[in-house]
């Protein structure tokens, strides 16, 4: 119980910190040719690395959108429409979370034991790193499973449709 609290409040201390440096940074006097709004943006990008390194990603990473919008730099509308816009952000989204499920479910461990206990791959990592970068050699897959997964792929985050 006390270790979580600690835990709880190392967080929270860590989070004070990246918000002091985020806007903080901006109330000190500029130096060389840095202007006003370059001192803020510079406090913003000193509070999101500091906040990456010890809270995480998405805590900063949101925080850092808002504050560019806070300090004068860009429409926070407009940050969230150019920041989640993006083509690789929706495949991303979808392959972190087809990975999860894989992970999840412990298929992935399944497909590593499968791969390593091939009889062409035991004693020769090489081989296994040929097969890994040659998709297609993984002959046991079914073609109409990978041409599925293609499909989709195509329709959720390129919208379009799969000559297959």
């Amino acid at each position: 119980m006390a270790a979580a609290q600690s835990k709880n409040r190392i967080y929270y201390i860590n989070l004070a910190i990246t918000v002091l440096i985020t806007f903080g940074v901006g109330f000190l006097p500029a130096f060389g040719n840095v202007t006003e709004l370059g001192m803020k943006c510079l406090g913003v990008f000193l509070g999101s690395i500091y906040g990456w390194l010890t809270i995480g990603l998405i805590v900063p990473s949101l925080l850092s959108m808002l504050a560019l919008s806070l300090v004068g730099f860009a429409n926070i509308q407009q940050e969230f429409i150019d920041g989640f816009a993006y083509f690789l952000v929706p495949m991303m989204i979808i392959t972190f979370t087809f990975v999860g499920v894989i992970s999840m479910t412990g298929i992935n461990q399944w497909i590593t034991e499968w791969l390593i206990s091939r009889k062409i791959i035991i004693g020769r990592p090489y081989v296994l790193i040929a097969v890994l970068f040659r998709r297609r050699d993984l002959g046991d897959f079914p073609d109409q499973f990978r041409r599925g997964i293609h499909a989709l792929v195509d329709r959720c985050c390129f919208g379009r449709r799969s000559g297959l």
